[in-house]
């Protein structure tokens, strides 16, 4: 069965499920790329919004911005009392040449939907919000750079003015933010998959015979597809909805509908392809 079979076979036949058991890894792997993308959609639609709010503190932030540059890894600036902290429905921006605030501090100002944004005297550091799609995929609501990062030696007070400012810059961080997100997704959908095959090869062992491992990986996966796309679809209806682990649970009832309830005993094959 082709790919495209097997998508339709997810929302309409999961018993069919079964024969990705047949697919080749790279096919696979290339699905697998494709969920992930549509997992990426909330983080990316978030982003969208983030920016568009974030321009319009951009101005206000920008007017308090003194000069400044990344000399010897640290956030330095000629004026002396420098550092603010701006406050928004969205947005906490710190900016901290003098080093008076930490990283804890940061994450500590963060509300369920409020973005943190911090230069501080020897990182940047971005703190999502606590309820959304974004920390949960990405296991962790803290992303930090150092400045000794190659990406941070160019940023200065005309960088974030541009970035803050431009509508062109904005599209193309979102784009950026889009491709890393997939791949950020999907190696952690591929550790997922691969731990959750371990239950799913130990459930088969008393169901069918002659599954392998790599077998009910490739079956697990495809039987990801219904609850990605239901959750996909309710993460973007309500960003604060708290759908941790829902895909993996009910990627394994998938599972379960292709050979019986678990409480069943004996062979329990899926219908022949036709």
């Amino acid at each position: 069965m082709s790919n495209f079979q097997l998508f339709k076979a997810a929302f309409i036949k999961p018993r069919m499920l079964y024969y990705a058991s047949q697919k080749k890894l790279p096919r696979v792997f290339l699905y697998m790329l494709f969920l992930s993308l549509v997992m990426s959609l909330p983080m990316v639609n978030q982003s969208y919004k983030f920016f568009q709010t974030l321009q319009q503190d951009g101005e206000k932030i920008v007017k308090k911005l003194p000069e400044f540059s990344i000399t010897d890894n640290q956030l330095t600036t000629s004026e002396k009392d420098a550092g603010f902290i701006y406050q928004s429905n969205t947005v906490v921006f710190t900016f901290d040449p003098d080093g008076k605030r930490t990283k804890k501090e940061i994450e500590a100002d963060i509300s369920d939907l409020t973005f943190g944004i911090a230069f501080l005297k020897e990182e940047f550091v971005l703190v999502l919000p606590t309820l959304n799609s974004s920390s949960e995929l990405l296991d962790t609501n803290v992303i930090s750079f150092p400045y000794s990062a190659p990406q941070m030696s160019d940023v200065d007070k005309a960088f974030l003015t541009d970035v803050l400012t431009s509508k062109n810059n904005n599209l193309m961080i979102i784009g950026v933010t889009f491709l890393i997100a997939i791949w950020i997704v999907f190696f952690s959908f591929l550790f997922n998959m691969l731990i959750l095959t371990f239950i799913t090869n130990l459930y088969s062992k008393f169901k069918v015979k002659g599954l392998r491992y790599i077998d009910n990986f490739k079956i697990t996966v495809y039987c990801a597809t219904l609850p990605v796309f239901l959750i996909t679809v309710l993460q973007l209806l309500m960003p604060t909805l708290n759908v941790k682990n829902f895909i993996l649970v009910l990627t394994l009832f998938m599972y379960f509908r292709i050979f019986g309830p678990p409480l069943m005993t004996g062979n329990n094959p899926p219908p022949e392809n036709k």
